[in-house]
């Protein structure tokens, strides 16, 4: 009876087996099938594509799908291409390592349509439509703007309105004159949204909603378009031309949008990115905006409003003036600032006196010049016998800025003359009759003479020690742009100061180094000697763009420490481009532009500027905070036929510089 059961057991397995086998049988062609590719939007087969495919051993092999989107030949371990035959796009590139079952590509498509309202003028309408994959609007502006961004949790949300995603991809393009459009096939990988503006700020934008039933190659009318938003805000400074500010930013506090497009607001928000950084930086609370100093200021492109609550910072500090509008869908807004809320309600006037000693022995400085700058006010006056010093008249409750310039009898040029400044607080009691007399403290200069300068470079600077081969990349910039690529010098300079009061001196007797060691990751291994105690700023600079500092303290006389100055935590800057124009405000071409560095007794860098006034420095260290080397980047132009220029590179700053010569 078992052998019976069994040997049914066995015949019902092997009718199974042949039945297997016979189906594989009827369908040859799928067995031999490797993988499929679908449209990503909407599932459907990719059919008929071509598909490039490199393999292992470099040889490239051509195929396309069939109808049902397979190919026949393996892409295991290989780089395929796959691009449409009739628009000639680029719907995937992809490297796979496994042998995967389906393979999503963007769907190759078209958009027509047409405007009304936006004006005749085709040519000053712009479309943008965005067919890339959606992202984040702040990761949006960080790709974009290179905007370098603090994160942090509410950033897609600004004034609790959360932010729908944007197209990381767009395609910008003009109307035809009778307002028709048709656009360039595009790859479209995710929902796609239409951006539209004109030159007067009217604009509309949304996300496009395509019909259910949508097949490649297919050119889709999205219907016609007319402007949502375009309002203009007008800002006008009732200011007398001798009182302008020096400056003046406008900025949003606060942003309430009309509650029944509340969703077509954060959709218009997002997309001003797209067309207008700065006014969507503005109502992001990511940036102000520059108002004009002279007449009235107008903005384009506002969105509609229930209330925008909008501050504008002036030159006087501690000074804010705010106004809330209501912003309608379309028309013009005016806000009249007058000179009280720019610059702050005056007092009566208070005389302001102080005495300048020297820095060493605590003696009067005879004839020094002070300037008290708090605008509009400048006043300045000269010391007496005793170094003391009035200037009458001024606004004790204004922060201030007391500027010192004066002789230094032991010193020769450039060093016979002492210069410093001194920010002062305003007083919250206005009404004093009479400021608390103040000392102003100046330093001698960090170095007296050429002769005790060339001492002091020879004692304390280390540049024959050098040890190792000193070539390594720098953090942050373009590989291979290292200390032999022609800005740097083949050997780090170091040297050493004191610091007093956060004030840099020589120190007192010889510095002893040791060795000068690069490391691999760009670092720089110091060993140090000092003779007496205190606090030093040490700093290493191979040019004034590229440079690391350390602060130490020396516990004990004659102590000696290994030190390491890190270049490696420093953040750098890929690219700083410098704009210098003359003062006919055109390109100043062919000048010599010097740069001073963190070491100061070191000659300057010199570049010079091309046929734009352009200066590109391709690698640069981020500026720092630090009060004791806030000297650094300073430059100079000295150029007989075109002008002058003193100034700094400032701490906050874009990838361009633009400076005028005066």
């Amino acid at each position: 009876m078992k052998q019976i059961c069994s040997q049914k057991y066995f015949n019902w397995l092997l009718q199974l087996f042949i039945l297997i086998v016979s189906i594989f049988m009827i369908t040859p062609v799928n067995a031999a099938k490797d993988v499929g590719f679908v449209y990503g939007l909407t599932g459907a087969p990719a059919a008929n594509l071509t598909v490039d495919i490199l393999d292992k051993q470099g040889k490239v092999h051509n195929t396309n799908t069939d109808g049902d989107g397979f190919i026949k030949q393996s892409i295991a371990g290989a780089n395929i291409r796959i691009s449409d035959p009739k628009s000639k796009l680029l719907l995937l590139v992809a490297a796979s390592n496994k042998p995967p079952k389906e393979l999503k590509v963007a769907l190759p498509i078209r958009f027509k349509g047409s405007l009304a309202g936006f004006g005749q003028d085709s040519d000053k309408i712009k479309i943008h439509i965005g067919y890339g994959k959606l992202i984040e609007v702040t990761d949006f502006q960080r790709a974009k703007h290179n905007m370098k961004m603090v994160a942090h949790p509410d950033e897609n949300s600004p004034h609790k309105l959360p932010l729908p995603p944007i197209s990381q991809r767009w395609l910008s393009f003009s109307p035809q004159k009778d307002g028709s459009f048709i656009s360039p096939w595009l790859a479209v990988s995710d929902p796609p949204q239409i951006f539209i503006v004109n030159s007067n700020g009217r604009m509309t934008a949304k996300h496009i909603l395509l019909p259910k039933k949508i097949s490649a190659q297919q050119t889709i009318d999205i219907g016609k378009f007319t402007p949502q938003v375009g309002a203009t805000l007008e800002v006008d400074l009732k200011v007398g031309k001798t009182d302008l500010p020096l400056g003046l930013e406008m900025g949003v506090s606060s942003l309430y949008p009309v509650q029944v497009n509340k969703r077509e607001f954060a959709i218009q928000l997002g997309m001003l990115n797209v067309n207008s950084p700065k006014m969507a930086r503005l109502l992001m609370k990511r940036g102000t905006i520059p108002l004009q100093l002279d007449g009235v200021t107008r903005i384009t492109g506002f969105l509609p409003a229930q209330s925008l609550e909008l501050y504008f910072v002036g030159p006087t500090p501690g000074i804010i003036a705010k106004r809330t509008v209501y912003i309608p869908a379309k028309g013009t807004v005016r806000i009249t600032l007058d000179e009280k809320e720019l610059l702050g309600e005056r007092g009566a006037g208070t005389n302001f006196s102080g005495t300048v000693v020297l820095g060493d022995n605590g003696n009067p400085v005879v004839g020094a010049k002070v300037v008290y700058s708090s605008y509009p006010d400048r006043k300045e006056t000269t010391t007496s016998l005793n170094g003391s010093f009035i200037i009458p008249n001024i606004q004790a409750q204004q922060n201030a800025i007391v500027f010192i310039d004066a002789p230094y009898a032991d010193g020769t040029p450039p060093f016979d003359r002492i210069t410093k400044s001194f920010i002062l607080k305003g007083e919250s009691n206005s009404n004093k009759s009479h400021q608390t007399q103040k000392t102003f403290t100046i330093p001698l200069p960090l170095t007296k003479t050429e002769k005790k300068l060339n001492e002091f470079s020879k004692a304390n600077r280390a540049d024959n020690s050098l040890k190792g081969n000193l070539r390594f990349e720098f953090p942050g910039c373009s590989k291979g742009y290292d200390s032999d690529n022609g800005h740097f010098a083949q050997k780090p300079i170091v040297t050493v100061y004191s610091i007093k009061d956060g004030i840099l001196y020589r120190p007192k007797g010889k510095v002893k180094f040791s060795d000068i060691i690069p490391l691999q990751n760009g670092d720089l291994q110091v060993n140090i000697k000092v003779k007496e105690e205190g606090e030093y700023f040490i700093a290493a600079q191979f040019s004034p763009f590229v440079y690391a500092w350390t602060k130490e303290y020396f516990s004990a006389p004659k102590s000696k420490k290994q030190l390491l100055l890190k270049l490696s935590d420093h953040k750098f800057q890929e690219n700083l481009k410098i704009v210098i124009s003359n003062k006919e405000q055109q390109p100043a071409k062919n000048v010599l532009v010097k740069f001073t560095g963190i070491v100061q007794d070191v000659d300057p860098f010199v570049m010079v500027s091309d046929s734009k006034g352009e200066i590109n420095i391709r690698c640069i260290n981020n500026l720092d905070t630090n009060s004791v080397s806030s000297r650094y980047f300073h430059i100079s132009v000295d150029d007989h036929t075109q002008g002058k220029l003193e100034t700094m590179l400032p701490k906050n700053r874009g990838d361009t510089l633009r400076f005028e010569l005066n």
